[in-house]
């Protein structure tokens, strides 16, 4: 697992360097920041039950270069995930209040630039995709009897001897779309962005872990400066 992530991650910075090279002027490249809320939840067969959690998102994006209405570039995150009041196990009846996940994370994004039959030039839309590495930075699992979080390295109660019991590192896919609404006055541009992202590996770790992956839904509002495409 670590040995996939390190050549993803290799592709990801491959990708990165590419990018800036390829970039024609500086002054097409588009840098944003952007926020919102994180609805997530947890899914897989070793999953009977796992309410959305409520959380946040926020971070910065760049455009490395484009071709026409297509533009590829990378993102970094902060993304709370995880679920709510959760049952795992089937067998076991593992119950949690919250299965609380906080990651750094990297989408590399695919957009394409959609114009829109209303409005003016100054409004489009595009649909967006891409893969996401991700990496835990925090971790507390609250069980539901006795509300005590535990958060030493996110290990579960009845795997004491267990070092680390949920994975440090996951990925994922990403699809999505938004609108880009130009502000000509202030030389930048509002996106209003709504995406998908799906867990490729299982969150426990080990070969025979349980049958159990992230899943958010993420808004946000973001601010870019650059060329509007």
């Amino acid at each position: 697992m670590i040995r996939r992530l390190t050549r993803f991650s290799t592709m990801c910075l491959g990708i990165l360097v590419l990018g800036l090279v390829l970039t024609p002027k500086a002054a097409e490249a588009q840098f944003g920041v952007r926020g919102g809320v994180s609805l997530s939840s947890l899914f897989g067969g070793d999953v009977t039950q796992a309410d959305t959690r409520q959380g946040l998102t926020g971070g910065f994006s760049t455009t490395l270069f484009s071709v026409g209405p297509v533009s590829v570039g990378p993102e970094l995150h902060y993304v709370q995930k995880g679920s709510a009041l959760t049952q795992l196990n089937p067998e076991a009846m593992e119950s949690f209040q919250e299965f609380g996940l906080d990651y750094v994370e990297v989408p590399v994004m695919l957009r394409l630039g959609i114009p829109l039959p209303f409005g003016d030039d100054g409004i489009r839309g595009y649909a967006e995709g891409g893969p996401a590495f991700a990496w835990r930075v925090n971790c507390t699992i609250t069980p539901e009897a006795g509300g005590v979080a535990l958060s030493d390295e996110c290990a579960f109660a009845q795997f004491q001897d267990a070092e680390s019991v949920v994975e440090s590192a996951d990925r994922g896919a990403v699809v999505g779309g938004g609108l880009v609404v130009e502000l000509p006055v202030v030389g930048g541009f509002v996106t209003l962005d709504g995406r998908l992202v799906r867990g490729l590996t299982r969150l426990e770790a080990g070969e025979d872990g349980l049958q159990v992956r992230n899943r958010a839904l993420s808004l946000t509002l973001g601010y870019d400066i650059g060329a509007f495409r």
